[in-house]
């Protein structure tokens, strides 16, 4: 008898674990499927900003200065990878996306990666919980850059479609398809604000920043802005948002576009043709990548003044750079070389070699508390 009730207990036991694990696995696939379908619960970042006069951060948390990862296209393998920057080595397994992929970009969260297929005509959707591909959004022919404008209530994506010069136009909760934007007859990189109510396309063959402003129910393509010659990049100010930085590549110059006036109000002649431009996010500097010669180079868009200058033996084809300007990290399609630069210390350190054909680069650091801006 006594033996019967014991089993009892433990059969009672056993169905409540059962009936437990159950429940849980059920309330992660109804997760799972809250998050396929709507999307990320965006919210406005919490990034620490640093005044654009000074190197004083106003709050004590901010983003570590050692950085240690970057996210990494692969073409040929028509996969992304995260690997350590300073071996070279991928920290991640591979992760299958859309054919020929040539760009990503992390949602300001980063919580996800969107990924732009140029080959397939796709955006790849890439949970980092679960480091898969979730979904697959349909874009224009040749799809080369993605930008994201985190505003509420309504976050967008913008994707530049090289092949028919438009730009296709997502809400990000869904995702939504929305519209198609005509873009001008030669885009070579678009910038968004964060709202998503301006575009600035960068038309290369025109030597112009052509902006267009959008609302709910209109496209409207304001007057192009004159820039130096042949511009291929541009990038707005993370902290103001109020200028645009625009990389002459044939005038060997950088332009800065007041976004209010719609005017340039500076043109900085640079030794080489800068052909890359990456904008801290929590200071005054952008990092510059030239060719002819091979170089990267410090700005302080306050002042507009170089503050260093390091040469390279190649040119770099992407790079983006740390939350304070003062750590580069590069790629070299061609040689698949990855490069881990110092601004701060003038300190290379030794290039590795990263298995595949690495086209594109996107980075978030882990935010630390720490009492310097140095990253």
């Amino acid at each position: 008898m006594k033996k019967g009730y014991l089993q009892s207990a433990v059969n009672d036991i056993e169905d409540k674990i059962s009936i437990i694990i159950k429940i849980a696995v059920v309330l992660f696939v109804v997760a799972m499927l809250v998050f396929a379908i709507n999307g990320l619960n965006y919210s406005s970042p919490t990034a620490t900003l640093v005044s654009p006069s000074t190197t004083t951060v106003t709050t004590t948390k901010i983003q570590t200065s050692e950085p240690s990862f970057d996210w990494v296209v692969l073409q040929s393998d028509d996969a992304v990878e995260e690997v350590n920057l300073k071996s070279g080595l991928a920290v991640t397994g591979k992760i299958k996306v859309g054919k020929d992929p040539s760009s990503i970009v992390i949602d300001p969260e980063g919580f996800q990666l969107y990924v732009a297929n140029s080959g397939s005509n796709t955006v790849s959707l890439i949970s980092l919980f679960s480091y898969t591909a979730y979904k697959s959004l349909k874009t224009g022919p040749d799809p080369i850059q993605i930008s994201i404008a985190p505003g509420q209530p309504q976050p967008k994506m913008f994707i530049l479609n090289k092949g028919n010069n438009t730009i296709t136009e997502y809400y990000l909760v869904g995702p939504r398809y929305f519209r198609t934007i005509p873009a001008g007859p030669d885009p070579t990189s678009m910038n968004v604000n964060s709202s998503g109510t301006m575009l600035y396309l960068t038309e290369s063959s025109l030597n112009e920043i052509l902006p267009i402003s959008l609302t709910s129910t209109s496209i409207s393509q304001l007057t192009p802005i004159q820039v130096g010659t042949d511009p291929i990049q541009a990038a707005i100010g993370k902290i103001t948002g109020s200028h645009l930085y625009v990389a002459n590549f044939g005038s060997e110059s950088i332009s800065t576009v007041n976004l209010t006036t719609l005017r340039v109000v500076s043109t900085l002649p640079l030794s080489g043709h800068p052909n890359l431009i990456a904008l801290a996010q929590n200071s005054n500097i952008a990092d510059i990548a030239t060719i002819n010669p091979p170089e990267l180079i410090q700005l302080n868009t306050d002042q507009n003044i170089i503050t260093s200058t390091i040469s390279l033996n190649q040119q770099l084809t992407d790079i983006t750079t740390g939350r304070y300007g003062n750590n580069v990290f590069g790629i070299n399609t061609q040689t698949s070389i990855c490069w881990y630069v110092s601004m701060l210390t003038n300190v290379i350190r030794i290039p590795q070699y990263i298995v595949g054909t690495p086209v594109s680069l996107a980075y978030l650091p882990p935010e630390v508390p720490l009492n310097n801006g140095s990253g």
